[in-house]
Protein backbone atom coordinates (compact mmCIF):
# COMPACT_ATOMS: atom_id res chain seq x y z
CA UNK A 1 0.00 0.00 0.00
CA UNK A 2 0.89 3.49 -0.94
CA UNK A 3 1.44 5.54 2.36
CA UNK A 4 -0.25 9.19 2.55
CA UNK A 5 3.00 10.15 4.32
CA UNK A 6 4.77 8.83 0.82
CA UNK A 7 2.56 10.97 -1.20
CA UNK A 8 2.95 14.35 0.96
CA UNK A 9 6.90 13.62 0.99
CA UNK A 10 6.46 13.63 -2.73
CA UNK A 11 4.47 16.41 -3.44
CA UNK A 12 6.53 18.81 -0.73
CA UNK A 13 9.94 17.38 -2.56
CA UNK A 14 7.97 18.74 -5.92
CA UNK A 15 7.08 21.87 -4.35
CA UNK A 16 10.70 22.65 -3.32
CA UNK A 17 11.83 21.94 -6.77
CA UNK A 18 8.92 24.49 -7.76
CA UNK A 19 10.42 27.37 -5.44
CA UNK A 20 14.04 27.16 -6.08
CA UNK A 21 13.22 26.74 -10.01
CA UNK A 22 10.92 30.44 -9.56
CA UNK A 23 14.22 31.64 -7.66
CA UNK A 24 16.59 30.65 -10.41
CA UNK A 25 15.01 32.91 -13.09
CA UNK A 26 16.30 36.19 -12.19
CA UNK A 27 20.16 34.93 -12.17
CA UNK A 28 19.66 32.66 -15.25
CA UNK A 29 18.26 35.78 -17.46
CA UNK A 30 21.32 37.83 -16.41
CA UNK A 31 23.13 35.23 -16.98
CA UNK A 32 22.01 35.13 -20.37
CA UNK A 33 22.38 38.83 -20.82
CA UNK A 34 26.18 39.00 -19.75
CA UNK A 35 26.89 36.25 -21.99
CA UNK A 36 25.38 37.60 -25.43
CA UNK A 37 26.50 41.11 -24.59
CA UNK A 38 30.28 39.27 -24.26
CA UNK A 39 29.20 37.48 -27.72
CA UNK A 40 28.36 41.00 -29.79
CA UNK A 41 31.39 42.69 -28.32
CA UNK A 42 33.25 39.47 -29.43
CA UNK A 43 32.03 39.53 -32.79
CA UNK A 44 32.54 43.30 -32.86
CA UNK A 45 36.24 43.16 -32.87
CA UNK A 46 37.03 43.73 -29.19
CA UNK A 47 39.61 42.62 -27.52
CA UNK A 48 39.67 40.70 -24.00
CA UNK A 49 41.94 42.20 -21.48
CA UNK A 50 45.03 40.01 -20.77
CA UNK A 51 44.91 38.11 -17.43
CA UNK A 52 43.92 34.83 -16.16
CA UNK A 53 40.57 34.30 -18.27
CA UNK A 54 40.73 33.23 -21.86
CA UNK A 55 37.18 33.12 -23.44
CA UNK A 56 36.59 31.35 -26.69
CA UNK A 57 33.78 31.69 -29.02
CA UNK A 58 32.55 28.40 -29.85
CA UNK A 59 30.86 28.48 -33.26
CA UNK A 60 29.42 25.04 -34.97
CA UNK A 61 27.51 24.39 -37.91
CA UNK A 62 25.05 21.67 -38.23
CA UNK A 63 24.17 20.87 -41.84
CA UNK A 64 22.66 17.42 -41.35
CA UNK A 65 19.52 16.70 -40.43
CA UNK A 66 19.22 14.14 -37.31
CA UNK A 67 16.87 11.84 -39.18
CA UNK A 68 19.28 11.75 -42.50
CA UNK A 69 19.64 7.69 -42.07
CA UNK A 70 15.90 6.76 -41.76
CA UNK A 71 14.98 9.08 -45.13
CA UNK A 72 18.11 7.67 -46.68
CA UNK A 73 16.61 3.85 -46.40
CA UNK A 74 13.37 5.18 -47.41
CA UNK A 75 13.99 7.63 -50.26
CA UNK A 76 17.41 6.57 -51.63
CA UNK A 77 20.82 8.43 -51.59
CA UNK A 78 20.00 10.82 -54.09
CA UNK A 79 17.66 11.90 -52.55
CA UNK A 80 19.78 12.76 -49.31
CA UNK A 81 22.14 14.44 -51.08
CA UNK A 82 19.40 17.18 -52.48
CA UNK A 83 17.81 17.46 -48.96
CA UNK A 84 21.33 17.90 -47.34
CA UNK A 85 22.35 20.58 -50.00
CA UNK A 86 19.08 22.24 -49.82
CA UNK A 87 18.94 22.40 -45.90
CA UNK A 88 20.56 25.83 -44.50
CA UNK A 89 22.84 24.99 -41.65
CA UNK A 90 22.04 25.94 -38.41
CA UNK A 91 25.04 27.66 -36.27
CA UNK A 92 24.82 27.28 -32.43
CA UNK A 93 27.27 29.39 -30.76
CA UNK A 94 29.04 28.70 -27.27
CA UNK A 95 30.58 30.93 -24.72
CA UNK A 96 34.18 29.03 -23.37
CA UNK A 97 35.37 30.83 -20.43
CA UNK A 98 38.85 29.08 -19.01
CA UNK A 99 41.39 29.64 -16.76
CA UNK A 100 44.56 30.18 -18.21
CA UNK A 101 47.23 28.02 -16.82
CA UNK A 102 50.09 29.67 -15.08
CA UNK A 103 53.64 28.35 -15.34
CA UNK A 104 56.06 28.45 -12.60
CA UNK A 105 58.95 30.26 -12.93
CA UNK A 106 61.92 28.51 -12.92
CA UNK A 107 64.83 29.91 -10.79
Amino acid sequence: MIKQTELALVKKKRDGFKHLYSKMEKPKAELTDLENDITKRLKAGENVQPGGLQVILDVTERKYPSWKELLQEAKGVAYIVKVTKDTKPVLSEKLIIKEMIQKAAKG
